[in-house]
């Protein structure tokens, strides 16, 4: 199963965290968590594991694909029951992605365990991203969407409503021809075996 999350904080999306807690034995589950970006403090991957200790999971491994990496981060991904995708910067998550060669592990921890994306960590998994800079999305530069992983047919826009862009704007900035989901915080997106779920107040799926 992919679990798309807007944001990941207690109380933003219950719907989401409902069906998440529904899927796992937290007894037993071990995530992976993979930064965007190498976290010499790891501050946010603390607030995680404080996260998913409120559901129960306590056994959660900080796999940086930035640095140090070897065969045995790549077996921890391969062996834990949930994936984490983390927020940030999708642009050097996707590269780090793409050069640790993990697009076909992510399939198969997709089809038999969970994966699950939060913001630019869900991003990366769609057909395309929209190329965010320090600036966030900026109406003064020109907006460029590049090549994610392709593990489903639309492109994912976290944090709608906060962007300050109508549907219509996105779509006119990225192209019509093309399928987007998009949400705010309180809502998200699941998919198993091909069958894609909104879930949430604010999820809309526009575009062709």
């Amino acid at each position: 199963m992919i679990f798309l999350y807007s944001d990941f904080k207690p109380g933003l999306s219950d719907v989401m965290d409902e069906r998440l807690i529904a899927s796992i034995d937290s007894s037993f589950s071990h995530v992976a968590y993979i930064p965007t970006e190498h976290e010499p403090k790891q501050r946010p991957f603390e607030t995680i594991c404080q996260r998913f200790a409120e559901i129960g999971v306590n056994n959660i491994e900080y796999m940086d694909l930035h640095a140090n990496w070897s065969s045995k981060s790549l077996n921890t991904i391969q062996t834990a029951s949930i994936v984490y995708l983390a927020g940030g910067d999708p642009v050097p998550l996707l590269e780090a992605l793409k050069i640790r060669g993990l697009r076909s592990e992510l399939q198969k921890i997709a089809k038999s365990k969970i994966l699950m994306g939060v913001s630019a960590g869900a991003m990366v998994l769609g057909k395309r991203l929209l190329n965010l800079d320090s600036n966030g999305y900026d109406r003064k530069k020109e907006k460029s969407f590049i090549k994610g992983l392709s593990m489903f047919d639309f492109d994912f826009v976290p944090h709608l409503l906060e962007l300050g862009l109508s549907v219509n704007e996105i779509i006119s900035l990225a192209g019509a021809q093309n399928q987007y989901i998009g949400c705010d915080d309180d809502s998200g997106v699941i998919i198993s075996d091909g069958v894609v779920e909104l879930l949430g107040p604010s999820v809309i799926r526009f575009g062709a």
